[in-house]
């Protein structure tokens, strides 16, 4: 069974990377070549250490919105063609996957297995 790696509160902060779209038919291989263009990046300029982060942003019925990235002190001075989001402070249990290809299996069993038996609810 899956468990959270741990568990972390984080104060609100800003995170600049690439966002797309994705369909939820078989998402592995878009977002592992997300991950791979994030990485062909390069550093960030005005990236706060180097932790970097899969966010997702938004969902309707048919895709979802992912973003690969990197928080910031500010956004001015992040290159403009990279997205932008702002995460309020909150709570988070924290996942590993072992590789991109692995990030929806992952997914899956955090939403399938461990969050209905938690007592935990999920944000935004």
């Amino acid at each position: 069974m899956i468990e959270p790696v741990r568990i972390e509160s984080l104060p609100a902060m800003l995170c600049v990377g690439i966002r797309r779209r994705h369909s939820y038919v078989d998402p592995s291989a878009t977002i592992a070549r997300q991950w791979q263009d994030f990485r062909e990046l390069g550093p960030v300029q005005g990236a706060r250490g180097d932790t970097t982060y899969g966010i997702m942003c938004g969902a309707d019925a048919e895709s979802f919105e992912y973003m690969t990235g990197v928080e910031v002190s500010d956004f001015a001075e992040a290159p403009a063609d990279l997205g932008r989001i702002r995460i309020r402070a909150q709570t988070y249990a924290v996942f590993v996957a072992p590789d991109a290809a692995s990030i929806g299996a992952t997914w899956m069993a955090v939403w399938q297995e461990w969050l209905p038996r938690s007592a935990d609810e999920m944000a935004d």
